[in-house]
C-alpha cells in the first residue's frame, strides 16, 4: 500500500507539473504571437498592499464600481477587488483558456467577478475605476496610449514592476505618476514575482492648447 500510495502521488506531482508548465508554454507563446505579456503570476504580497489598510485603495481610489485586470491570470486580483476591495464588479482579460476556466471555477458562486477570454487590446475600460497590469516593457508605450485614449477621468491604473516610458520620460501624458510604492513581495506561491515595486497612476484630463 505506501509503494502503491507514492506512486500515486508521483503521477500527481507529475500530471500537476505537466499541467503548469503547458499553462505557462502556451502564455509566452501567446504573449509572443500577439504582443501581450506572459502569465507570471503576481505575489500575494502585491494584492495585499493594493487591497489591504492603508493600501493603494485607500489612499488613491475614489470610485469602487469597476476594477479590470489586464491579463488576470489565476484570478487573484479580481476576487480580491470584489471581496476585501468591494468593488461592484471586477473583469479579468486573459489570453489563456485554461487559467480563465480555472479563474471561473474559483469564482462559480461569486458574484460581481467575471473572466473575459481576450487580449488586453481588446479590453473595455470606458468605465473602469481601477486598472492593474503586470505587463512587460515592450508593450508599455502601446498600452499606455490605450489607457489614455480610453479611461475615464481620475481612473487609477497600477502598474506591478514596470513604468510607463511616457511618463517617466516626461512626455506629455494624460497619465500622472502618483506613487511608487515598495512592496517586499517575496516568492510566494511560485509566484516568482520578487520584485518590489507598484507604479500607480491617475488619469487626468488633457488640457486643451
Amino acid at each position: 500500500m505506501g509503494n502503491e500510495a507514492r506512486v500515486g502521488r508521483s503521477e500527481l506531482a507529475l500530471a500537476a507539473g505537466t499541467a503548469v508548465n503547458a499553462v505557462f508554454a502556451y502564455s509566452f507563446v501567446t504573449a509572443w504571437r500577439r504582443k501581450g505579456a506572459p502569465f507570471v503570476p503576481s505575489a500575494q504580497a502585491k494584492i495585499d498592499a493594493i487591497f489591504g489598510r492603508g493600501g493603494v485603495l485607500q489612499s488613491h481610489v475614489r470610485r469602487r464600481q469597476h476594477a479590470v485586470d489586464l491579463g488576470s491570470g489565476g484570478g487573484a486580483f479580481v476576487r480580491a477587488a470584489v471581496r476585501n476591495g468591494h468593488f461592484a464588479r471586477a473583469t479579468g482579460y486573459e489570453l489563456n483558456p485554461a487559467l480563465v476556466l480555472f479563474a471561473r471555477m474559483q469564482s462559480v458562486l461569486a458574484r460581481g467577478e467575471h473572466f473575459r477570454l481576450c487580449s488586453l487590446w481588446d479590453a473595455d475600460l470606458s468605465d473602469a475605476d481601477l486598472v492593474f497590469v503586470y505587463g512587460v516593457p515592450s508593450i508599455m508605450v502601446a498600452l499606455e496610449a490605450k489607457l489614455t485614449r480610453e479611461l475615464p477621468v481620475d481612473a487609477v491604473v497600477v502598474s506591478n514592476l514596470f513604468r510607463f516610458p511616457d511618463v517617466e520620460n516626461g512626455r506629455t501624458t494624460a497619465l500622472v505618476e502618483e506613487a511608487s510604492q515598495w512592496v517586499d513581495a517575496g516568492l510566494q506561491n511560485l509566484s516568482m514575482d520578487d520584485s518590489g515595486m507598484l507604479f500607480v497612476y491617475r488619469h487626468r484630463a488633457k488640457s486643451s492648447e
